[in-house]
């Protein structure tokens, strides 16, 4: 089985409010990333509307659809009676003629097969004491996967959704002996899943939203078609299409075979807390009407979640009125098959042992039962319970706030205290909240002497926390009470109102600094004396090479005088 509604892993942020209004808890969380569990999900979306980040989406069917009208099939709509709730600023007639126009052969009001449905409805009535209704598919899910034991009280009937499906399609093969594809239009997640169930009936499920989208793709604006405009004339009772409401069912049903005992229930917490009733079975009811989404229909996942007061008025106005929707076929001679039959899908989880538990509690540090908080911040009612979905591994230990915080508390005190560098937290008058040693160490302070409380001027300049500079760059201070150059870079807790410094001892650093600094001048001062030393002596060896030189040349240009003077005698 897969999902309808998926994960875009990298929006999800860890938040884990998806499992918090998860009324199954289907969730898992798998390498710190929220994930449907198809086998557990009721298809409720409620998961789909909380989520702040947007990162579940609908697995939209939109494309199989426009390729489906791209290869000219023919695809007629069955429309869900909600419709006039959602798209109330235009005629039911405009509607149409904006639906044919993204090349839909034609509309129907699902409706039509409500009206089938009510008389399957009647015939088991008076065959049986009790049955649920089988319309909501989530419903179906629920009863089916956490209730199998009241799968005996489900209506034996397909949904007006799957009747209206195969009775347009028995109806086109009949008139036209051609197969036609039928697309279902709605609010409800859940019905894809019941669409792949019976795809005799319904080959793609579009939701209100993938509408409302190719409407904007093809600027396609439905109140400029003519609202007047109609091909047919065959109009339902206005009960039928009443179905969506709360109550709708009995309303439409109820012609005096229903005892005063036959009620209606919505939302999950009402319909949990029916099912699990152990004496649901010696119920004086005829009908219990079922439907997950609290104001039945119009609450849906996908009407927009506007006033339901305000949806329910533009319904009931529209069921009232002569504007409808065309039907395309008189149905009267159709014979369809509405029968259906459900599956036990429990769970069949591991039970673990309270060993087990315990050792799955410590694990997020809870050893005794008054450290289980019970918070809620993991998405589950309590510790316990968290510790059960771990061992069904649907969620893992760390998903703990509070031991998590306390843990990155802990482990944050310990690099602090093991920081070479002193750290020093003040708050906002400038007191010290909290300190490490090495900022004792630094300015050669007691132990038995207490710096809480202390105001930080003793040890540093205030203006260091006022700078423009602070949070990016150090300053570099002199303390001349403790003798101590400092190096020292300041920054804001601003949610918490207090201010950080983290301060450096640079008193030898700066001592070595000079040091070096004075045993460089005195070599430079040296080697400029050796310097001037070798430059005399050298000037003296010239000038005496110098002179000798000049004589040596004197003599010897006598000598050749002489020598070439005997040579002419």
């Amino acid at each position: 089985m897969h999902s309808f509604i998926k994960t875009k892993l990298s929006h999800c942020k860890d938040c884990y409010k998806c499992v918090r209004h998860c009324s199954v808890k289907a969730i898992q969380i798998k390498d710190g990333h929220a994930q449907i569990i198809p086998e557990r999900c009721i298809l409720d979306g409620k998961c789909m509307l909380i989520c702040p980040q947007g990162a579940k989406q609908i697995v939209s069917q939109l494309d199989e659809v426009k390729q489906l009208i791209a290869n000219k099939v023919k695809v007629i709509v069955s429309l869900a009676p909600s419709f006039p709730s959602v798209f109330n600023d235009f005629s039911p007639n405009q509607l149409l003629l904006a639906l044919k126009t993204l090349g839909f052969h034609n509309v129907e009001e699902t409706s039509v097969g409500a009206y089938y449905v009510v008389e399957a409805y009647k015939k088991i009535i008076k065959e049986n004491h009790l049955f649920i209704s089988s319309d909501c598919p989530s419903i179906v899910n629920m009863i089916e996967i956490y209730f199998p034991e009241k799968i005996k009280y489900l209506a034996p009937v397909v949904s007006p959704m799957v009747a209206h499906g195969r009775l347009i399609k028995s109806a086109y093969i009949k008139q036209y002996n051609h197969p036609v594809k039928v697309v279902f239009v709605g609010p409800c997640i859940s019905k894809m899943q019941e669409a792949e169930l019976f795809p005799d009936a319904i080959d793609y499920v579009l939701t209100f939203e993938d509408i409302k989208q190719w409407f904007s793709e093809k600027n396609i604006l439905p109140a400029m078609f003519d609202q007047n405009h109609t091909d047919h004339h065959f109009i339902q009772q206005a009960t039928a299409r009443l179905y969506p409401l709360e109550g709708g069912l009995i309303n439409y049903i109820n012609q005096g075979i229903l005892n005063q005992k036959a009620i209606t229930l919505t939302g999950f917490n009402n319909t949990k807390r029916f099912l699990s009733n152990p004496d649901i079975d010696i119920t004086d009811c005829n009908l219990i009407e079922m439907m997950l989404c609290e104001d039945g229909c119009l609450g849906g996942p996908l009407t927009g979640l506007t006033s339901p007061q305000l949806m329910r008025n533009t319904l009931v106005n529209y069921a009232q009125s002569n504007e409808t929707l065309p039907g395309i076929f008189e149905y009267t001679d159709i014979e369809v098959n509405l029968e259906r039959s459900f599956k036990n899908r429990s769970l069949n989880k591991a039970v673990p042992s309270e060993e087990d538990i315990r050792s799955i509690l410590k694990q997020s540090g809870k050893y005794i039962p008054e450290d289980e908080l019970n918070c809620g911040a993991c998405g589950y009612f309590s510790c316990r319970d968290k510790a059960i979905a771990v061992y069904e591994g649907m969620a893992s230990p760390d998903m703990c706030m509070p031991y998590m915080r306390k843990k990155a508390e802990s482990r944050a005190n310990k690099i602090i205290e093991r920081d070479p560098n002193g750290v020093v937290e003040v708050n906002e008058q400038y007191q010290i909240v909290q300190y490490n040693e090495a900022f004792r160490t630094i300015f050669n302070l007691p132990l038995s002497q207490e710096l809480q409380g202390k105001d930080i001027k003793y040890f540093l300049d205030l203006d260091i926390f006022k700078h423009e500079q602070k949070d990016k760059e150090s300053f570099i201070m002199t303390s001349q009470k403790y003798e101590k150059e400092l190096e020292i870079l300041t920054f804001d807790l601003i949610e918490d109102g207090m201010h950080v410094a983290i301060v450096t001892d640079i008193t030898h650093k700066i001592r070595n600094k000079e040091r070096i600094i004075n045993l460089k001048e005195k070599t430079i001062q040296n080697a400029t004396e050796v310097i001037h030393k070798q430059m005399r002596v050298a000037q003296e060896i010239a000038s005496l090479l110098g002179e000798t030189t000049a004589e040596t040349k004197v003599i010897l240009l006598d000598l050749m005088k002489v020598m070439r003077e005997e040579g002419k005698e």
